[in-house]
């Protein structure tokens, strides 16, 4: 659980590009821990849609869209920041999740990994926590890095029975980060929510179109050679021969980084 005694919409309130946070909030709280068992499960978009979940949520526009709508709750943009980060680190390497459900007039409660059995609702998830020093020391706010959280997010969840371990060795070793390696997110930084949302689009085997539509949807800059062909959309781009031939070069060169 969340350190303060927040709204209880907290841990539910949650966006991603993927999940078009302009129409509906998600994924939800027990949506996010079945994301998790699907990460684990070598599946490499639902890792993108954590990693794209974590770096739209922590971001201060989230923060202020919680605030009027659930507000106002009496916490800062940075205490937002480190109980929703606590919320997805203590998250990623859970042991186990609580379940109900109500078969045969009679309640029942379990406390297992996933799959579970037909009909049981998810109410949290349990296992070891890392510390709040730990997360503190190793990221402050501005740190919110869509490409950084994808790294974490396939070091943790492809750990096969030490994924707390990984997690606690990660946090200590980024707040130890070498010069080469805040240059290297620095670079993705630059166009981290467009390669986010062209990453899970072509795992999640969208239509390069709706993509586009996609990009277009999150006001994402176009490319500079579209706009000197005098296109002014990603869909209009796609729709040109020439434009399309540029769009295809850059979902090339982001499929080559997953």
């Amino acid at each position: 659980m969340p350190l303060l005694d927040l709204n209880p919409a907290f841990n539910d309130f949650n966006f991603t590009a993927v999940w078009k946070p302009t129409v509906m909030p998600g994924p939800r709280e027990d949506e996010f821990i079945e994301l998790v068992h699907r990460a684990r499960c070598g599946d490499t978009d639902a890792q993108w849609k954590i990693a794209d979940t974590m770096y739209c949520t922590l971001s201060r526009e989230t923060f202020d869209l919680f605030q009027h709508l659930h507000g106002p709750v009496g916490i800062s943009y940075r205490e937002w920041f480190f109980e929703k980060l606590t919320f997805f680190l203590w998250t990623l390497p859970y042991d186990v999740v609580s379940a109900t459900r109500f078969k045969d007039d009679k309640f029942e409660y379990i406390q297992a990994d996933l799959p579970l059995e037909e009909g049981f609702h998810i109410i949290s998830s349990w296992g070891e926590v890392v510390q709040p020093e730990d997360i503190e020391s190793a990221f402050r706010p501005e740190d919110n890095d869509c490409g950084m959280w994808f790294e974490l997010v396939a070091a943790v969840s492809g750990a096969a029975d030490n994924r707390f371990d990984v997690l606690l060795g990660w946090l200590r070793g980024h707040g130890k980060a070498s010069p080469s390696s805040e240059r290297r997110r620095r670079g993705w930084k630059k166009n981290q929510k467009r390669d986010s949302i062209i990453a899970s689009g072509l795992l999640g085997g969208r239509h390069r179109g709706a993509i586009c539509g996609d990009l277009d949807a999150n006001h994402i800059p176009f490319l500079p050679a579209l706009v000197a062909l005098g296109l002014a959309s990603w869909v209009a781009g796609w729709a040109d021969d020439k434009g399309r031939q540029v769009i295809q070069q850059l979902f090339a060169k982001t499929r080559a980084k997953l």
